[in-house]
């Protein structure tokens, strides 16, 4: 084998060494960021669900507060901020109820 030959196997085997390496430590760094998305998103994805039972409860109490259901320390209902909102809820709830029943009366 020539000298250049040889020359020339040494320097691929040490470039190919030098390849494996840079191609582990980039999956490497590659491996660790998914993982730190992946941890990420499911932080985000628990906290989105406690916001949304949060404001399920917060909706249900000013429903009920403007439907009538809950009262305050006098007695009449308690409105709070987005009453208005609650309010047309309550009445499109009573409206479809009315129609349902409406509908249920001409079935029979």
């Amino acid at each position: 084998m020539s000298v250049s030959a040889c020359l020339d196997a040494r320097l691929a085997s040490a470039l190919t060494g030098l390849m494996r390496a840079a191609l582990w430590e980039i999956g490497k760094a590659v491996g660790e960021t998914v993982s730190e998305h992946r941890a990420e998103i499911t932080r985000r994805d628990a906290e989105n669900e406690a916001l949304r039972r949060r404001l399920q409860e917060l909706l249900a109490a000013g429903e009920a507060a403007v439907c009538g259901r809950s009262s305050g320390a006098d007695g009449p209902p308690v409105k709070s901020r987005g009453a208005g909102r609650a309010e047309r809820s309550c009445a499109q709830r009573e409206s479809r109820g009315a129609a349902a029943g409406a509908v249920e009366a001409s079935a029979l």
